[in-house]
């Protein structure tokens, strides 16, 4: 709200006020078009100092775009989310938060269900997808709708020209890294570490298990994991 008034700031006032046709103002509060960067920090100068807000439901409205970008929770065993998964999931989100700003967008934790969809009322412009499983419901059903989807692990999505991108973590050196280093110091040649996963063969479990078996058979140990079944606790 504009200082002293009770009405409310629009999109023309900030433009005569900036000398520039409201064209340029939307396109500077709509991330839209090119616009030279001392223009667009004098609109912003201009807005601020106007007390202009910019309706996030209309822009959505015009534009077909929420800005908002859905990281997906799919996995909350109770047996090991609170210990592992949860704070993962919380850097997660902190991260792509951060990152987003910077760009105009934000970010909102989607939950899932057990079949796969994801429960939220928020429209979405995208999705960020953590560990995936194969042919995993949510990355399928996002890029059915249209969404730009990103994961957090390997997936290979059937269309080619599929929105999608792929982050991973480099387990083929960190794996036996951490195999080598545990062998040297526990002072053991024959020492044969066994793999402890979780329930569930997402994208994270399935390229540690290979990592882990490729070391193991090339050190000419027999590979030992020992997946927890569901329902059991890490403890039993």
């Amino acid at each position: 709200m504009a200082a002293g008034t009770s009405k409310k700031v629009g999109i023309q006032r900030v433009a005569e006020a900036a000398g520039v046709s409201t064209a340029t103002v939307s396109q500077v509060y709509n991330h839209k078009g090119e616009v030279a960067k001392a223009t667009r920090e004098h609109v912003l100068e201009v807005g601020a100092r106007l007390g202009y807000r910019p309706n996030p439901l209309g822009q959505a409205l015009r534009s077909g775009r929420s800005r908002v970008i859905g990281v997906v929770i799919s996995y909350r065993d109770s047996a090991v989310w609170e210990q592992t998964y949860m704070p993962y999931y919380r850097n997660i989100i902190a991260g792509a938060a951060i990152e987003a700003v910077e760009h105009g967008y934000s970010i909102s934790a989607a939950p899932s269900t057990e079949d796969g969809r994801m429960d939220t009322l928020v429209p979405l412009d995208g999705v960020i997808v953590v560990d995936p499983v194969r042919d995993d419901p949510i990355v399928e059903q996002s890029l059915r709708d249209g969404l730009a989807v990103v994961t957090d692990g390997g997936y290979s999505a059937t269309d080619a020209s599929a929105r999608l991108s792929s982050v991973r973590s480099d387990l083929t050196h960190a794996i036996p890294a951490m195999l080598a280093h545990l062998s040297a110091t526990r002072g053991a040649p024959g020492l044969r570490p066994a793999l402890f996963v979780g329930p569930r063969l997402d994208s994270y479990t399935t390229d540690t298990i290979a990592a882990y078996r490729t070391w193991m058979l090339d050190a000419g140990r027999e590979p030992i994991v020992a997946a927890l079944a569901g329902g059991e606790t890490p403890l039993e």
